[in-house]
């Protein structure tokens, strides 16, 4: 998994920004987040060998207390929220009022009240759910307009360069062209609310094996994985996988196809 992974960005009950006064607004987002790797070792002043030991040794309650004292890491949390948090306001606001929003600021909160956490030493991850305040203010309709039109260019963009980057997880297309016979290769899916992904066909290594994957990246930071035949013109779904990790995906292909993608 990532070392920072976002689980949800949502309003705090109560707290969706209203335009009834003035320009300038206040909210409240209710944010959890997993922490693996280097990320909790550095948490723990651990090192990342010794992390499930170290792990088996801290409560959720110890986890909060270490990251709130840690801004540096808070920093990085909101930087890897910031993206769901300021896209949730533009479709909030948007739909409400037709407006633009631009965030001023946004900060977690330190009351220990906001804060849960969690730990799993088996998996050397730590999950805390915490409440951000962010400020910001509203912007014309000609505004919500433009930036209507630069995000969805955003999305796009980057679900391109997902599909790219699972691509050379599965070992780029020269390699998968020799080795499986891959082809019609398309990056940018978006559907079932992928950030991006990728699709192509393959050789049929026997009759019933699938000739066509499709892989999605989820904003869970885990991959969706749908095998299917295509003929023609039709098409038939054979079998959906979810939750798989970047360093899961040759192995799945390998045991769903009969297919090989390394020597």
């Amino acid at each position: 998994m990532a070392d920072i992974r976002i689980n949800s960005v949502e309003f705090e009950s109560g707290q969706e920004p209203s335009d009834d006064y003035d320009d300038e607004f206040a909210t409240s987002f209710d944010v959890s987040f997993t922490l693996g790797g280097r990320v909790v070792a550095a948490l723990l002043g651990k090192q990342v060998r010794v992390l499930d030991r170290a792990l088996l040794k801290v409560d959720g309650k110890q986890a909060v207390r270490a990251f709130q004292n840690n801004p540096r890491l808070q920093d990085e949390v909101l930087k890897a929220a910031s993206r769901q948090i300021k896209q949730a306001l533009f479709d909030y606001v948007d739909d409400e009022f037709g407006r633009g929003v631009r965030t001023t600021a946004m900060e977690f909160h330190t009351d220990s009240m906001y804060w849960t956490g969690s730990v799993d030493a088996r998996k050397g991850t730590v999950t805390i759910e915490g409440q951000v305040s962010v400020e910001g203010e509203f912007t014309d309709s000609r505004m919500a307009s433009v930036q209507r039109v630069a995000r969805a260019w955003l999305r796009q963009k980057r679900a391109g360069e997902v599909g790219k980057t699972i691509l050379q997880q599965m070992g780029g297309s020269r390699r998968l062209s020799a080795m499986i016979g891959a082809k019609d290769f398309l990056v940018g899916h978006k559907d079932r609310g992928a950030l991006g992904g990728l699709s192509f066909k393959f050789a049929r290594p026997a009759r019933g094996k699938p000739n066509y994957i499709k892989i999605l990246l989820m904003p869970s930071d885990t991959y969706t994985v749908e095998f299917g035949s295509v003929q023609g013109h039709s098409y038939k779904r054979h079998k959906i996988f979810e939750d798989i990790y970047a360093d899961q995906l040759k192995s799945l292909f390998e045991r769903q196809t009969g297919l090989y993608l390394s020597l």
